[in-house]
Order: C-alpha cells, then structure tokens, then sequence
C-alpha cells in the first residue's frame, strides 16, 4: 500500500442541497477500486451557499476519509480552483462536479492513466470517441468552435478544454496562476498546464445532463468569457 501514488479529487458545491444525497452514492461506488490504485481522500467546497448544501455535506460525508472546506462567500470555479491547490497536499490532484454530469467512475480509469506517466488527463467528450447526451445544437456547437480555437493558439489537438473532470500532477498545477473567476477558470488552468508539458491524454468519455438542481452556467456569457480568455491565452503564450 506504500508505494501507491497519492491523489486528492476536489468537488466544488455552491446551491446543490438537492443533488448531496445523489453524490454521496455515486461516490461510495467507486471508492473500493479508487483504493486499489491509489491512496486517495475527497475534499468537498461549499463555494458560500445559501441553501442547506453545507448542512447536508456534514450529514452525508461525516465518514473520516471526507474533509470538508467552506468559502464564507461564493468564490466561483476560479477561487475553487485556488482553494484546491493551496490545501492538496498529494501527488496528484483531481476535479469533478456535484452534479455527475461526469460519473466519478471515471476517475478510476482516468488515474490509471496518470500512472502510465501523463501529467495530465483530461476527461474529453468531444473527443471523436466520446459522447455528449442530450446537451442542444447551439451549445455543442459553439463549445466545439471555442475548442478548436484554443487548439490552433496552442498549435495542439485539443478536443475539449472545458471539462472539470480532470487529474494533474500537483506540482504541475500549483505553477499555474489562475486569473479567471468563473467557468473559464477551469480551460486556464489545462491551457496554461499544457503550456509546460507534453505528458497529456485525452480519455474520451460521456457528458450526460445533469441529475438534480439547475446549472449555474449561462452559454452565452460563457462563450464571452472564453472569448475574452482567448486573448489573454495568445499574450501568455
């Protein structure tokens, strides 16, 4: 058990009381096999609810192996990703929604792949091999064109940026300064990340609709905010 590598999967929480209940089973599915390869835990945010999703944190992940973090206000994806990285301490560092719009028992298979030696592995459903469930036209579309746009900045094959359901190697993700607070706080921290490194897969996979609650995101204004990144990226880089 000594020689397994470490990994710490971050899940942000803000107004989500109605989907706690639907996390904690979905996870204790796949604990038993993220054991094997690994010696993880799992560190909930509550990013400032306002509901009873912190309440219900306690009540449902009171076993030992759970930490739960809180943001006294709503901080958005990129002061999760800040808290994240400050507290993960493992060799490895993860990320995934409440909402399972991305099964957790990915993380099983996507981990295996760390150990094969990627720095990054990155959960792709626009991957010509992956799938997305009922997510409409317009959405897909200008997700896809934003996609390829970040690839020809990057001059690399990228498939999807977007996706929260990601595995970094930790010392390779704490030299990313992430300046996004929202959404597109999630594609700086991958575009920059691929910036330092060569060691990435794609692992294609489903994106379903979410489960319980409603989303957070507007298309629109994300597609603007992206946008608005794009700039940034083609300066950094």
């Amino acid at each position: 058990m000594d020689s397994q590598k470490s990994l710490s999967i971050y899940i942000p929480l803000y107004n989500e009381e109605e989907g706690v209940e639907n996390l904690s089973i979905k996870l204790k599915l796949v604990e038993k096999e993220l054991g094997v390869v690994s010696k993880f835990k799992i560190i909930l945010i509550d990013d400032g609810s306002t509901d009873n999703t912190l309440k219900k944190l306690h009540h449902f992940f009171s076993a030992e192996k759970y930490k739960i973090l809180s943001h006294k206000e709503n901080k958005n994806l990129g002061g999760f990703l800040k808290t994240a990285l400050s507290d993960c301490e493992t060799e490895y560092i993860s990320f995934l929604d409440s909402d399972c719009s991305y099964s957790p028992q990915l993380l099983v298979s996507m981990f295996k792949k760390s150990l094969e030696g990627f720095q990054i592995v990155n959960a792709s459903p626009y991957h010509p091999n992956g799938n997305v469930k009922d997510v409409g036209e317009i959405r897909l579309f200008l997700s896809k064109s934003i996609n390829y746009i970040y690839g020809i900045i990057l001059k690399r094959k990228i498939y999807t940026t977007s996706s929260i359901c990601k595995i970094y190697e930790t010392e390779l993700a704490k030299k990313i300064n992430i300046t996004r607070d929202n959404f597109v706080a999630i594609t700086e921290l991958f575009t920059k990340s691929l910036t330092l490194t060569n060691k990435i897969y794609e692992y294609p996979c489903e994106l379903k609709p979410r489960e319980y609650g409603k989303s957070k995101m507007n298309i629109f204004s994300n597609i603007f905010d992206h946008i608005k990144y794009l700039f940034h990226l083609y300066k950094f880089i």
